[in-house]
């Protein structure tokens, strides 16, 4: 998602939620599409880097314990999925700043929050990528059946920005029922969501879900 097309889809869905009781929504949602574009984003590369790497042998041989090997795999998606994270969160966060006003609690929480979305995606995205590893180990041309998901992606991403004005009013008309459904279904959006509107107990619950699934 390009920087342009984040703080087209902030502009238009902060006003509308800024009216109502949901405006918690917004960051809500901001969070799904980021943790949307994490995945799809780096599930391909976490797959190629963790579980189907060519030096694995080469690295296990040399006096390195397993553990470093991993974690140095690990952080360095993390710093991938983070980048992601942050094209998508960043300018949405610019936007209610300039909206609302920025403030130092508001910031520190943001901030926080974009690390603590990308533990979430890159643990989900291990787990995925180890799921794609399962499914095209038994195909005998992995690589064009990996470029075949790659491409269904990437219809799928081109099209939903084709219907971006009709999604934005869908989700404006449908705020209650929508801010209802993560509330019951996808908790740790909702908890995002109240915790840079300033909830310090939700942050907290969502800093503790955040570590607990990453570690």
């Amino acid at each position: 998602a390009s920087v342009e097309v984040v703080l087209f889809g902030a502009c238009n869905l902060l006003a509308p939620f800024l009216e109502t009781s949901f405006a918690w929504l917004y960051f809500a949602l901001i969070g799904i599409l980021a943790f949307a574009i994490g995945i799809l984003g780096t599930v391909f590369t976490t797959q190629s880097q963790m579980y189907e790497a060519k030096d694995n042998e080469m690295l296990l041989a040399m006096p390195i314990k397993p553990f470093h090997i991993i974690f140095s795999r690990v952080l360095a998606l993390y710093i991938l999925t983070l980048a992601f994270t942050a094209c998508i969160m960043l300018p949405a966060g610019l936007v209610y700043g300039l909206e609302v006003g920025f403030s130092v609690k508001f910031v520190g929480i943001y901030l926080v929050s974009i690390f603590l979305l990308s533990m979430i995606i890159q643990t989900i995205t291990c787990l995925l990528g180890w799921l794609l590893h399962f499914v095209l180990a038994g195909f005998k041309h992995k690589a064009l059946v990996a470029t075949f998901f790659m491409t269904i992606v990437m219809v799928a991403y081109m099209f939903s920005i084709n219907q971006l004005e009709g999604l934005l009013m869908m989700l404006i008309q449908n705020g209650g029922k929508i801010a209802e459904a993560i509330q019951s279904f996808v908790w740790p959006f909702y908890a995002l969501g109240q915790a840079c509107m300033g909830d310090m107990v939700q942050f907290l619950w969502f800093m503790l879900f955040s570590v607990g699934v990453f570690a």
